[in-house]
């Protein structure tokens, strides 16, 4: 199974491939290489803010409702 990270690195890597067959200046090339590794991390790193935020809202979601539950007498 893929992960979030794991699309990214695809796609990531694809840039830098292309990079690396159609620029031949080798300074312009490294510049590029190196934004690609930046744009990674960033997207990376807002990838696992997202995925915190989305599970304590799940948790605390979770939690709202299981308290509300108890005010009611459902058949167990």
């Amino acid at each position: 199974m893929f992960t979030p990270e794991d699309i990214v690195d695809y796609v990531q890597n694809s840039k830098k491939q292309v990079v690396a067959k159609l620029v031949t200046n080798e300074d312009m090339a490294q510049t590029l290489s190196n934004f690609i590794d930046a744009e990674a991390d960033y997207t990376k790193a807002a990838l696992k803010t997202a995925t915190e935020l989305a599970t304590d809202i799940y948790v605390a979601a979770s939690a709202a409702v299981a308290e509300a539950s108890k005010k009611f007498n459902l058949p167990k």
